[in-house]
């Protein structure tokens, strides 16, 4: 009966179930005595973060995000940075690409 006790307590623990509520499982009236007894089976802060981090892999799409699934940006005009014909800050793009002084 003691090694069933001992298992459900660890497959609870592994599964993240807080030391309170298996206490409360297992009729202890002290959840300190719950942890006392069983933080041997606690997930380490390493586990739980390798665990964290694989099930945020698993749950991904299964889509290929390689360099092939990227998709070209259509081609810019030469001499234009913008709709406008400007640069940043009222500059004008030569097609030179020189910066010079836009007019107004």
């Amino acid at each position: 009966m003691h090694a069933l006790r001992h298992f459900y307590a660890s497959v609870l623990l592994d599964a993240g179930e807080s030391i309170r509520a298996l206490s409360q499982y297992l009729g202890h009236s002290d959840p300190g005595f719950t942890l006392r007894t069983y933080t041997h089976l606690m997930p380490s802060s390493e586990g739980r973060t390798r665990k964290a981090v694989d099930s945020l892999y698993l749950a991904s799409s299964p889509h290929d995000h390689g360099p092939g699934t990227a998709q070209a940006a259509p081609p810019r005009s030469p001499g234009r940075g913008t709709p406008s014909g400007r640069g940043l800050f009222g500059t004008t793009i030569h097609n030179s690409g020189a910066l010079g002084a836009g007019s107004a």
